[in-house]
């Protein structure tokens, strides 16, 4: 269990600073812009400690994203990619789609 929790507090923190690199900020900048030390940014992204509720609730408002974005993996994050652009697609195409792709899991 204690592993689990590791591994939440390691996988925040990396999409934080993934999230904060996107958004052009340094630590010192964006700790200025929710009103805690780039120390504790630091603490956070190196997955050492959880950021208060009211910390992300700041975050996800300066990097223009979800509460939930902070828990996504690199792997939701591409399914999420797929299924946007699937949905760009009309059903007539869908539907051909769908047929290629059990076309080739017949044969793989």
């Amino acid at each position: 269990m204690n592993d689990n929790i590791e591994n939440i507090k390691f996988n925040l923190g990396k999409r934080i600073k993934e999230l904060r690199i996107k958004s052009s900020l340094t630590q010192e900048e964006c700790g200025k812009k929710i009103g805690i030390s780039q120390h504790q940014i630091t603490l956070v992204e190196s997955g050492k400690s959880f950021p208060k509720i009211q910390t992300l609730i700041k975050l996800s408002t300066i990097f223009n994203c979800n509460m939930y974005d902070f828990f996504l993996t690199n792997e939701d994050l591409e399914k999420n990619k797929l299924f946007k652009i699937i949905n760009k697609y009309p059903p007539y195409k869908l539907k051909y789609l769908q047929e290629q792709v059990e076309l080739c899991d017949k044969y793989l």
